[in-house]
């Protein structure tokens, strides 16, 4: 996924430019020295040149004439074809399609519709996973994505490049949404924090040999090929794919999630595993358990009105739950903005876009890591805002040191706002009570995907403002999420709510700070959501 959310700063680099000598200029401009052929005495040009009838000097030596005579008589011309730098890139998009001058509002799209796509894709993907199952979304998500890549890589017209850009984005959901769900269903819970961090460090690698693929490939269509690879080769692992065994069971086909555990503990070698009678039985009564939990919470959570809008509006239904979600929003939107500002603005916070995506690709992997143990210590609240201060504190720093030093400080800021997307997915998942819970990931995760698609427009359009703005931008969109977090609770060493009644006893403003009344009465979070012994092989 890294490769295509992250590959739009080399497939479609922003490159030097400017207008080539129009072909309807006679041979003999070849006397012209070459920056007066580049320009056509307006060097340096991007989007305008000189035209005039040059046929009354054929045959003179223009070389020898001042300059005044190749204004004497001029028309400014909007060019019809371009030169481009290519030092860097080979070739890239904008190259190709010429999306520059009166086409520029082109080029952006490129990456936007990759983001246009994950803003749809979050939403879809996971009705679909959660009506068809994981197995099925994750298997014709795999093949459209290798189809969708190659045919962009190869198509020939910019329509067809965006439509496969946006299907690319669509995917995106399945690969980081259905994916991150099937894992934490399929392992017991006292890995969940483990196998979660085993599955956000892969993508930061992976960003770091997009850095250096692209280093190797300076060619777009070669490029996207290559990044195709391997889920290309990953469609070989379709067949060891198998479904959620708690999906399943909650689907009521037991016999099914039966066969899944038993293949799993084969492959584990696991001695004492139930028969698949007892764990048919097994399953069942934890079907029903199940089943009955989520009618109980259906109905304390549908006074008024049921299914997807009745959890919207339960969202900001009373003061309590308005207090955590608008400031949980913002928070996600700015952090998103944040985040994919700093991951694609090599062309403004660095001079080597390949050595900027590889370190702050790198930077990812401490900051997924290096702040578990102290929101554990310290609290989930802290430790997010400092991470914002922080953050804003590096952004802002770019705007006065010299420009040497601007890179070492972008890399500050990636880490701290990498830090803050660790946290936010825990407090979100604390905050919210069971009956609203996904919802209210979603809707957070829909935040960040429409932050992210600002994002890359504040890169791509701001930049060409003042090299200034877009550090001023993700500046202040920091400094705001660290106001932001201060608007919410602390949810460290506090239960998980199920219902909105449970909810509001725990957070509700009429609980004072010091009163551990509601604490006394329950144990922490891991008591909380204790499962029964028989669910042992299965959560």
């Amino acid at each position: 996924m890294p490769f295509f959310s992250l590959g739009g700063s080399f497939l479609n680099a922003p490159v030097d430019h400017w207008c080539a000598a129009p072909e309807h200029n006679p041979s003999h401009l070849h006397n012209l020295p070459r920056a007066d052929q580049e320009g056509l005495s307006a060097r340096g040009a991007q989007c305008t040149h000189i035209h005039r009838n040059t046929s009354v000097l054929s045959g003179i030596d223009l070389a020898t004439l001042g300059g005044d005579i190749l204004t004497d008589g001029a028309m400014l011309m909007p060019c019809k074809r371009w030169n481009y730098d290519t030092t860097t890139f080979s070739t890239t998009v904008t190259m190709e399609w010429d999306l520059v001058c009166s086409r520029a509002w082109l080029s952006p799209l490129f990456v936007s519709a990759y983001f246009i796509g994950t803003i749809i894709g979050d939403p879809l993907m996971g009705t679909l996973a959660d009506r068809f199952g994981r197995r099925l979304v994750l298997q014709w998500c795999s093949i459209v994505f290798v189809v969708a890549s190659v045919t962009s890589a190869l198509a020939s017209q910019y329509p067809l490049v965006l439509a496969g850009r946006f299907i690319l984005g669509l995917i995106h959901a399945a690969g980081c949404g259905v994916t991150y769900v099937r894992a934490m269903e399929m392992c017991p819970s006292q890995y969940h924090t483990v196998i979660g961090l085993l599955l956000l460090v892969p993508f930061a690698v992976a960003g770091m040999l997009l850095g250096g693929l692209a280093y190797f490939i300076r060619e777009w269509r070669l490029l996207q090929l290559c990044a195709t690879a391997p889920a290309a080769l990953g469609l070989l692992m379709l067949p060891w794919v198998f479904e959620s065994p708690r999906w399943l069971m909650l689907q009521g086909r037991v016999d099914e999630a039966a066969e899944v555990l038993h293949k799993a503990a084969r492959w584990q070698k696991v001695a004492d595993f139930p028969s698949k009678v007892d764990l048919t039985s097994m399953l069942t009564t934890m079907r029903k358990q199940a089943t009955s939990q989520l009618s109980l919470n259906s109905r304390s959570s549908s006074s008024s009105s049921s299914g997807l809008f009745g959890d919207l509006i339960s969202l900001v239904g009373n003061r309590t739950m308005r207090r955590i979600t608008l400031p949980m929003f913002a928070v996600w939107f700015c952090i998103g903005f944040a985040f994919w500002g700093m991951s694609l603005g090599g062309s403004v916070f660095g001079d080597d876009p390949f050595l900027y995506i590889v370190l702050t690709a790198g930077m990812e992997v401490p900051g997924y890591t290096a702040f578990n143990p102290l929101i554990s210590r310290v609290g989930r609240k802290v430790i997010l805002g400092s991470n914002f201060a922080i953050c804003a504190a590096a952004i802002f720093g770019i705007l006065i040191v010299p420009q040497e030093y601007s890179f070492i400080l972008a890399m500050v800021g990636k880490l701290f706002i990498t830090g803050c997307y660790n946290i936010v997915y825990l407090q979100a998942s604390e905050l919210f009570p069971t009956c609203v819970r996904s919802t209210g990931l979603n809707l957070s995760s829909l935040c960040a995907r429409l932050a992210s698609l600002l994002a890359s427009l504040t890169v791509a359009l701001m930049s060409g403002v003042a090299w200034w703005v877009p550090s001023m931008v993700f500046g202040i969109c920091s400094t705001a999420g660290c106001f932001f977090t201060l608007l919410l609770p602390e949810s460290k060493g506090m239960p998980l709510t199920d219902t909105f009644a449970e909810h509001e006893l725990l957070y509700g403003s009429d609980r004072s700070e010091d009163d551990s009344t509601y604490n006394s009465t329950i144990e922490d979070e891991e008591a909380c959501n204790n499962v029964q012994t028989t669910q042992k092989y299965c959560v």
